[in-house]
């Protein structure tokens, strides 16, 4: 009985993953964070007025991560002036590491918390660190998980 109770609880959560992803065409999730440095500043993901959004998922226990907080306010600042604006979101748990982690690894872009993974559950995020691109439609554009080379050529294309 146990290993039945086990098997449906992984089952529906994959399964409640799926029906909440946020695929290539769909819209942002209405989600309000706080941001990393200011817990009472909040701001809704959805309502973040640029052309282009890229954001970006990571965790403080994530190695790529610390490489790509810096490729990506590069990116952000080469691309700025096309209405390119990048948004990350921590998925730590304990709000002193995603400061602590930061203050290591800066960025020059917005960050915001997400201790309880809500977003990454309504974005149905596959992996850290994966970065969603939104269009001047509002819509998913691009889905990059992971962080290489490919991605960030692929992501250059797409602001254009």
């Amino acid at each position: 009985m146990k290993k039945y109770g086990c098997f449906l609880f992984v089952t529906m959560a994959f399964v409640s993953n799926l029906l909440f992803a946020v695929g290539v065409g769909g819209s942002v999730p209405n989600i309000t964070l706080p941001l990393v440095s200011n817990s009472s500043a909040k701001v809704n993901v959805a309502g973040i007025n640029s052309k282009y959004v890229l954001i970006d998922f990571w965790a403080s226990w994530c190695a790529p991560c610390r490489v790509s907080m810096s490729t990506l306010s590069k990116l952000s600042n080469s691309l700025g002036s096309k209405g390119f604006k990048v948004i990350g979101i921590s998925l730590d748990k304990d709000p002193a590491l995603a400061k602590q982690f930061l203050k290591k690894y800066p960025a020059s872009f917005t960050q915001l918390l997400d201790t309880q993974g809500i977003s990454a559950q309504q974005f149905g995020l596959p992996k850290v660190p994966t970065s969603y691109l939104i269009g001047p439609n509002k819509k998913v554009i691009g889905i990059f998980p992971g962080y290489n080379e490919a991605n960030l050529k692929a992501i250059r294309e797409l602001v254009k």
